[in-house]
């Protein structure tokens, strides 16, 4: 359901049921059962020259969500199992946001609580625990500035709170949250023969050398993780005909 409240702004409601039959790696983990969802979800939209908004609150009810374990099968792939009861309640918020002529914004936030309720795990009651690999902060920013039509400089800015490798919130289990900064940088070309335009990308990654690991899995109580890479660089060209 919509409604204009007026020309820049508009509610939204929505409802969505759905359910998720189990795949071939999740029968590895147990006798798994299909999942099932109930989605609300109520946002509000506003649109103008100089500042657009987007922002939802939603609610996601599951009766037998398969989540992650933390656990890997012998080829590497993630094990899920049923958990009875379950929800993902949150907010997210998106902007774009036109300083000048030349500068652009774009600021994105979720912020959310992901929980088990009553989760048992091999006959012993965990009570509400936080479902795995779900930080409850994700927080982003672009900001973009463009001197010319067809150059573009961006710096790309990403924090994920802290969240945990299984469900049973084992110390052992937590990873540390970590804030990785990217630039960008691409020219168009538009010659007069052959291409349409040439357009000359530049990425460096994690510019700040920052160390951090992004995921990783349990074996019982041991950890191992994915560290990522440190500052790195990829350059493209894009040839339109």
């Amino acid at each position: 359901m919509n409604y204009e409240l007026n020309e820049n702004s508009t509610l939204y409601f929505s409802y969505a049921r759905a359910n998720r039959e189990p795949n071939r790696t999740d029968y590895e983990g147990g006798n798994v059962k299909p999942e099932k969802l109930n989605d609300f979800e109520l946002g509000w939209r506003f649109n103008s020259e100089k500042f657009q908004l987007s922002s939802n609150i939603y609610y996601m009810g599951y009766k037998d969500q398969l989540i992650l374990t933390g656990r890997l099968d012998d080829v590497g792939a993630p094990i899920r199992s049923n958990t009875d009861k379950s929800y993902r309640l949150g907010l997210e918020v998106d902007a774009t946001i036109k300083l000048s002529e030349k500068i652009l914004l774009r600021p994105n936030f979720t912020l959310s609580s992901n929980k088990n309720v009553d989760l048992a795990v091999e006959g012993q009651n965990y009570g509400t625990t936080d479902i795995a690999y779900s930080p409850s902060v994700i927080v982003g920013n672009i900001i973009v500035y463009s001197p010319t039509k067809s150059l573009h400089i961006s710096l790309l800015q990403k924090f994920v709170g802290e969240q945990y490798m299984n469900n049973i919130e084992l110390r052992e289990a937590k990873l540390a949250d970590y804030f990785v900064n990217d630039f960008n940088v691409s020219y168009e070309i538009k010659p007069k023969s052959i291409f349409k335009s040439i357009t000359i990308t530049g990425l460096v990654n994690n510019i700040l050398d920052k160390k951090y690991v992004s995921n990783g899995a349990m074996w019982d109580i041991y950890p191992s993780y994915y560290p990522q890479a440190g500052i790195n660089f990829l350059a493209g060209l894009t040839l339109k005909f």
